[in-house]
């Protein structure tokens, strides 16, 4: 019934309209792709960054309790600007980076 209708130029402008589309789409899942490695990518630095200010404040933190139990002062002041960084603070910092990825409905790692 619909063929009565339709010639061969609509058929082919169909086609082309749809061939579009698709290399369309192709292109925008390719830049979704992208984007995600990238995100994923720039949150691993991240990561690897906050473990390694983790670990300087912890160590830090240690030093400044050894200072205090029994080093000879000269020494402890040059570590005491070291330990001012409170390491509870930057070690609830990935809890509160997890808990933001699950609100915006990302997993957490």
């Amino acid at each position: 019934m619909f063929s009565l209708f339709s010639s061969k130029n609509d058929d082919e402008k169909l086609a082309k309209r749809v061939l579009a589309l698709e290399e369309r789409l192709e292109a925008i899942d390719r830049t979704v792709k992208s984007l995600k490695l990238e995100w994923e990518e720039s949150y691993d630095k991240l990561h690897h960054l906050m473990a390694r200010v983790t670990k300087r404040a912890l160590t830090a933190s240690r030093e400044h309790q050894d200072d205090a139990q029994g080093r000879p002062e000269g020494q402890g002041e040059q570590n005491s600007q070291q330990a001012t960084l409170s390491p509870t603070s930057i070690l609830g910092t990935h809890a509160r980076l997890q808990a933001m990825r699950s609100r915006n409905g990302l997993l957490p790692r």
